[in-house]
């Protein structure tokens, strides 16, 4: 992986870092960033970058070149804070002919990779690899099963109340992400409707929050969930 020699399409390896625990890494992931000797970290502009580094130190090598991008907590970001990401990413693939672009959970879930993705003008293959996602993550730990046979499940952001009307009238499991909300009031609509409510925080991570059956306020964390089951009599 010299720098630029090669005539090769450059790779870009986005890798899924799972929910926080550098042991939920996958195999493949850990091997690419052994590899590569550039590596992107997105982070919150407003928050702690350091999560998503201290993984991805465990595994890449001393002299691998570490770029962060940074990315506002908000909905909709500028076109110009992605398009000079993007642009910083294009300046690594041209120097070094591969690079890794990590996030935590999964790239393919709400993740910031497809977020930057369509201004990355460059020429250059995307390979993604996948990672363990939060609602996994939490699942396991609270010991909740998701779905069996034919049920269905429907994952919502927030407290979007219409779309979570809409999602009670058929859905056997629903879980609700990004709980920086008032989740307090969701899991008090779900149980109202028949549900079995389970909220989580920080899984795998420090400051770890699980309970089942919630009442009153809940803690308003943007790395939580709600779990719901339909209760069948």
């Amino acid at each position: 992986m010299g720098k630029e020699l090669s005539n090769e399409v450059p790779k870009l390896y986005v890798i899924g870092l799972g929910p926080g625990d550098p042991g939920l890494i996958t195999v493949m992931g850990a091997e690419v960033l052994r590899k590569v000797k550039l590596v992107f970290i997105p982070y919150s502009t407003s928050s702690n970058r350091s999560l998503a580094y201290t993984i991805v130190s465990k595994y890449i090598d001393p002299d691998t070149q570490v770029v962060f991008l940074g990315f506002p907590m908000i909905k909709e970001p500028s076109k110009e804070v992605l398009m000079g990401n993007a642009r910083a990413i294009c300046d690594g693939l041209r120097r070094y002919g591969s690079a890794a672009f990590v996030v935590l959970g999964d790239p393919s879930l709400y993740s910031t990779f497809y977020r930057i993705k369509p201004f990355i003008d460059c020429d250059y293959e995307p390979i993604i690899v996948p990672g363990v996602s939060s609602i996994m993550a939490c699942a396991a730990r609270a010991g909740v099963n998701l779905a069996v046979g034919d049920e269905s499940i429907v994952i919502l952001v927030g407290d979007d109340i219409e779309g979570l009307m809409r999602a009670m009238g058929f859905a056997d499991t629903i879980i609700i992400l990004k709980g920086n909300a008032d989740m307090g009031r969701v899991a008090s609509l779900l149980r109202n409707y028949g549900y079995s409510v389970t909220y989580a925080r920080r899984c795998y991570m420090d400051g770890e929050l699980i309970i089942n059956e919630p009442s009153g306020e809940l803690p308003r964390d943007y790395f939580s969930l709600v779990i719901a089951r339909r209760i069948y009599k």
